[in-house]
């Protein structure tokens, strides 16, 4: 459930990530329209100061007037200067934001690479543990079963020696011993593969659901991984 959400996390840092870049892709269209817009009212303001300069000459000098467009003119290339200044200090501060979304998503990146071997490394590590234990259990009932077959040979062997001795003493002071042995020996065998069966499909139940986790682990993790680094599409930049 850590793991789990350390990645929903990493998933939603992503996508904020998209979106500062988004809107960094929105101001710097925003900066370069300021900028042309600075760069036109300087032409228009050269265009209007030559005009100026040629209605001077066409008329007859006025040097006041002249001073005063003058004036103005060295205004407005201020004002287009400082607005100039203005767009570059938005492009500078735009192009850090932008180095510092690209860390942090390269962070991210790593940061999910990382949890992604942590999944598979325990699913791997929970895949060996539960191979052992299904050695175990075949091991043990490898063993059950041939403790029921010495059982059985020992049986088939002890009723061999009681027909023997029936065969040799008195009827009626065998037969009776021989049936109650036959019967308790039967029933501890139906008992004992009795047990035998319901362990080897509490095994086999087992060993399901432990490839079941196993592989629903790993495609968790691979699912995860994929929709981190989904393309996010880009957005119409600003009227």
């Amino acid at each position: 459930e850590t793991l789990e959400s350390e990645r929903r996390a990493l998933e939603r840092r992503a996508k904020e990530l998209d979106a500062a870049r988004l809107d960094f892709q929105a101001e710097k269209q925003e900066a370069e329209e300021s900028r042309r817009a600075a760069r036109e009212m300087h032409a228009k303001s050269e265009a209007a100061d030559a005009e100026s300069r040629r209605r001077v000459r066409a008329v007859e000098p006025r040097e006041e007037k002249v001073a005063a467009r003058e004036r103005a003119a060295a205004e407005k290339e201020d004002e287009a200067d400082a607005a100039a200044a203005r767009a570059k200090a938005m492009l500078s501060e735009a192009k850090a934001m932008l180095s510092e979304a690209e860390r942090e998503k390269h962070d991210v990146a790593r940061k999910t690479e990382a949890l992604d071997l942590k999944i598979r490394a325990q699913a791997e590590k929970a895949a060996e543990e539960a191979a052992e234990r299904e050695a175990e259990r075949a091991a043990e009932l490898r063993r059950s079963r041939a403790a029921l077959k010495a059982s059985a040979r020992r049986e088939r062997d002890g009723e061999d020696s009681d027909a023997v001795s029936q065969y040799h003493d008195a009827p009626e002071t065998v037969g009776g011993g021989t049936s109650v042995r036959r019967s308790a020996r039967r029933n501890d065998m139906d008992a004992r593969e009795a047990r035998l069966r319901e362990e080897t499909t509490r095994v086999e139940a087992e060993r399901a659901t432990l490839s079941a986790l196993r592989e629903g682990a790993i495609v968790a993790a691979s699912a995860g991984l994929a929709g981190a680094f989904s393309p996010t599409p880009v957005a119409p930049p600003r009227p």
